[in-house]
């Protein structure tokens, strides 16, 4: 088995997770569960009554266990352990009480975990974390110093606004906020008001309504310059 595929972290509990049921396992998952057993550093553990002293790469158990945990019986585990010894893949030594296994090539298969990588991985998540909120306060900076479009808005909200108060098709509606904007010195933001504030005041005639209204004004403004 090579690493050119590229490897992958995989969490030490997905064997215990309730989300999965409890069934046999395969010839694969079997042996994810080795490596996942085998230690990532020196250290002693207990096997029945056995001490043992394991090194990375290695664990240590009974071939009962095994046959418990893949729900397999031990004769398939002996079978499957041997096959794995004669394609190096593993180096087995057993006696009465336990069944030492080393993980050929462990450093290959977990990689991702080598105590070297782990501050090279840390400052790679930060500095990709701060580029992220970055970009984020920049895109959040950028969209609230731009004006707003009244005449996009216009021609999208207003335009079906219109056609919604109205039995108005779209090109007639466009036609009718052409010639409002004409009758309002192109200000988008005053027809877009006006068309807003009939629809929120569910006027009988919108388009009477918002004619009158903008000539209103107009009025207004017109004796409002005079003085």
């Amino acid at each position: 088995m090579s690493k050119n595929g590229g490897v992958f972290a995989v969490a030490r509990d997905i064997f215990e997770h309730d989300f999965f049921a409890q069934e046999a396992f395969t010839e694969r998952e079997a042996w994810i569960w080795m490596i996942r057993e085998a230690a990532w550093k020196p250290r002693k553990i207990r096997v029945g009554r056995k001490r043992c002293s394991i090194g990375r790469g290695q664990f240590a158990t009974s071939l009962r266990f095994m046959a418990a945990k893949w729900q397999w019986p031990e004769a398939r585990v002996r079978r499957f352990l041997k096959r794995l010894k004669i394609d190096a893949m593993i180096d087995a030594v057993s006696d009465a009480l336990a069944t030492q296994i080393t993980i050929c090539n462990y450093d290959d298969y977990q990689i991702v975990g080598l105590p070297s990588d782990a501050p090279s991985d840390a400052a790679n998540d930060a500095l990709a974390t701060q580029t992220r909120k970055r970009e984020y306060s920049l895109a959040k900076a950028k969209a609230h110093s731009a004006p707003p479009d009244f005449k996009q808005e216009l021609f999208a909200e207003g335009l079906a606004s219109i056609c919604r108060q109205t039995s108005k098709t779209e090109g007639q509606a466009r036609r009718l906020i052409g010639k409002w904007l004409k009758e309002a010195d192109n200000d988008s933001r005053k027809v877009l008001t006006k068309i807003r504030q009939a629809e929120a005041d569910q006027v009988i005639d919108t388009a009477a309504w918002v004619t009158k209204a903008l000539a209103s004004d107009s009025e207004y403004d017109f004796l409002w310059a005079r003085g």
